[in-house]
């Protein structure tokens, strides 16, 4: 299994994401979330089930999970997410974690 690393946006963004479910559905979905989500990192470390996004350049992957999309770079021995953003963000104008 390849090694998974977050990046310090991405970390942001599960951040945001469990702080708004606790805001509107509470802790306990809150958590469960970001559980199941933390799930599809692992099955990207072990399978490729992702799709390269080339129209994002260099070598982006996404992965929709419920109602965001993980984007992450697929390397040899590491996944790396690089951002977890809700599938009605402006993607493009979000690439400066590039």
């Amino acid at each position: 299994m390849k090694a998974i690393e977050l990046t310090e946006k991405a970390n942001e963004d599960l951040e945001s994401i469990w702080f708004y479910g606790y805001s509107q559905f509470g802790i306990a979905r809150a958590d469960e979330y970001i559980r199941q989500m933390s799930g599809r990192f692992t099955q990207l470390a072990e399978h490729k089930i992702g799709r390269r996004r080339g129209e994002l350049g260099g070598d982006i992957c996404s992965l929709p999970y419920a109602s965001h999309v993980i984007f992450y770079l697929d390397k040899p021995l590491l996944i790396r997410i690089i951002r977890v953003l809700h599938h009605s963000q402006d993607v493009e104008s979000r690439l400066y974690w590039l």
